[in-house]
């Protein structure tokens, strides 16, 4: 049984939930800053934009990322808070 399973789900955890923390703020996000961020290659942040992501993160016409007009009035800053709190 590998050991890398539950950091690396943990590592995706937080990654995704500071990512919603980001498109919250609502400041266009770039992946390649993300990717720096978050010492992940580009890939990987493509992947959670378009994938895991998907429906909540929307590219602007500028080719950033920013919250869905369709996740903004649905999703509540107090769950997005305690969802941060329980991923760590």
């Amino acid at each position: 049984m590998s050991t890398s399973s539950p950091a690396a789900g943990e590592k995706l955890a937080q990654r995704i939930s500071h990512i919603l923390a980001l498109l919250h703020q609502g400041s266009p996000l770039d992946k390649h800053q993300l990717a720096a961020r978050f010492g992940v290659d580009v890939r990987t942040i493509e992947r959670d934009l378009h994938q895991r992501l998907h429906g909540i993160a929307e590219r602007t016409p500028e080719g950033g990322w920013q919250l869905a007009a369709s996740a903004r009035s649905s999703v509540p800053a107090g769950y997005l808070n305690r969802y941060a709190q329980l991923a760590g």
